[in-house]
C-alpha cells in the first residue's frame, strides 16, 4: 500500500476508496481515541486560553469565539490537545 501511496502520477496514486479496500487497511483496526467537541456548548478552559495568548499570540475573543462555534482551525485544535493532554 505504501508504494501505491507515493506515486508520484496522480492517475496511478491509490486513492480513499482503494485505502479503504486494501487488504492491509482491513486487517488493522485503528484506534479511535479523540475529543468529541459536538454536544453541550463546552466550557471554556481559561487557564489554557491565557496559555495560549501568552505563547502563540492567539486572541483570547478569537479563540473562545472558534471554540463555542466549533471550528476546526489551528486554535481549536491547539486548544483541545492541550486541553486534552493538560498540558500546562
Amino acid at each position: 500500500m505504501i508504494t501505491c501511496l507515493f506515486q508520484t502520477d496522480p492517475d496511478n496514486r491509490i486513492d480513499i476508496e482503494g485505502i479503504r479496500n486494501h487488504p492491509w487497511y482491513k486487517s488493522v483496526q485503528p484506534e479511535t481515541k479523540g475529543i468529541s467537541i459536538k454536544g453541550n456548548l463546552p466550557t471554556i478552559n481559561m487557564k489554557i486560553v491565557g496559555y495560549l495568548e501568552k505563547q502563540l499570540g492567539f486572541g483570547p475573543e478569537s479563540l473562545i469565539k472558534a471554540v463555542k462555534n466549533y471550528r476546526h482551525n489551528n486554535m481549536t485544535a491547539t486548544y483541545y490537545l492541550l486541553l486534552k493532554k493538560e498540558m500546562i
